[in-house]
């Protein structure tokens, strides 16, 4: 199991990542909140790695961001 730093790390890189996806889109955390089914807090909080996510919310979000999961857990920040 990682360690917390790489957890937060982790989770840094895939909130940005995910965030640029979105950007790049054009979309609005209420745009995604809407095609994702989660609220726009939690997705506030998860694109600035502050919260766990759970793979179905990961799933989720790459399947509205129109990316595939592989995109997303790369996370180098290049927008998914």
């Amino acid at each position: 199991m990682p360690d917390t730093n790489q957890q937060e790390i982790w989770a840094e890189r895939v909130g940005v990542a995910l965030r640029a996806r979105r950007l790049d889109l054009g979309l609005t955390l209420q745009d995604l909140s809407r095609l994702s089914g989660s609220t726009v807090a939690s997705l506030s909080l998860i694109e600035r790695g502050k919260r766990d996510v759970k793979l179905s919310t990961l799933v989720a979000l790459a399947a509205s961001l129109r990316t595939d999961l592989a995109a997303v857990l790369r996370a180098d920040g290049s927008g998914a």
